[in-house]
């Protein structure tokens, strides 16, 4: 117990830094099914997203659930449909993608959140018409791509301190239209109030592919995202660097050092 006390400490101090850097801003993660395996991954997840909303950060938390949908499609004797990878979505595909998205993983991340003390609530683009989408393609049906987002949903509900939860299904062009079935892959970078940016690296993180970092601090916020080991190459990168540079000018580096003792 006390050893893994000690671990917490360690982690906290190293991301003092970021903390730092990034209280006050958005991270947008995408939460894949990799994240959702066990109850051990489940809670490490909602641990960290508690972290980031005590020390300043406002997470953004975008999910999908791809094996979830094809579980039920199996249950009901559908047979799911792929084009270079992507899910052809029918209209009882679906109702099938909505139930589980909407009905059943959304409830269960929002629960999951609220349950380790953070404020959550869920979304999806029908939600005041949050985000809307087209066809992505001839041939892909209710697949869509979003077209559209309207960020002072989000806006909201972070000034109410809650975690927005967001199930990828877009609101779709008509009154009555079922809606379309979005990559969440492709849902998060869709918030377009962002755009790409060079980022340090951050603390690992329970999301199962790579943490976005939504800045909305500054006029401009930008945006990037990189892999664990990534940025563990880009910070061994940026301390070699350093190192260059001081070598090159000990001088400098010297009265640097004095000025700061």
């Amino acid at each position: 117990m006390m050893q893994k006390k000690v671990e917490t400490a360690k982690t906290l101090l190293n991301a003092l830094p970021y903390i730092k850097e990034f209280s006050g801003q958005t991270m947008v993660i995408k939460y894949g099914g990799a994240a959702q395996i066990s109850d051990e991954l489940k809670t490490s997840f909602a641990r960290d997203i508690l972290l980031l909303t005590l020390v300043g950060i406002k997470p953004v938390i975008v999910h999908g659930g791809g094996k979830d949908i094809n579980r039920m499609l199996e249950k009901l004797s559908i047979e799911p449909k792929f084009i270079d990878g992507v899910r052809v979505t029918d209209e009882a595909t679906m109702e099938v993608v909505e139930m589980v998205l909407w009905g059943a993983i959304n409830n269960e991340i929002v629960s999951l959140l609220c349950g380790h003390g953070a404020k959550a609530i869920g979304l999806n683009g029908k939600s005041s018409s949050f985000f809307k989408a087209k066809p992505l393609k001839e041939g892909m049906g209710l697949t869509g791509e979003v077209t559209e987002v309207d960020p002072s949903i989000i806006e909201k509900v972070l000034e109410e301190k809650f975690v927005p939860v967001i199930a990828s299904i877009a609101e779709g062009e008509s009154l009555g239209h079922p809606g379309y079935n979005i990559n969440a892959d492709t849902a998060a970078p869709k918030q377009k109030k962002y755009e790409a940016e060079s980022l340090p690296p951050m603390p690992p993180m329970a999301s199962s592919s790579p943490v976005e970092i939504h800045q909305s601090a500054s006029p401009a916020p930008k945006v990037t995202k990189m892999t664990h080991a990534q940025a563990k190459k880009a910070k061994k990168s940026s301390k070699l660097q350093k190192s260059k540079k001081a070598k090159k000018h000990p001088k400098k580096a010297t009265k640097k050092a004095k000025k700061h003792s």
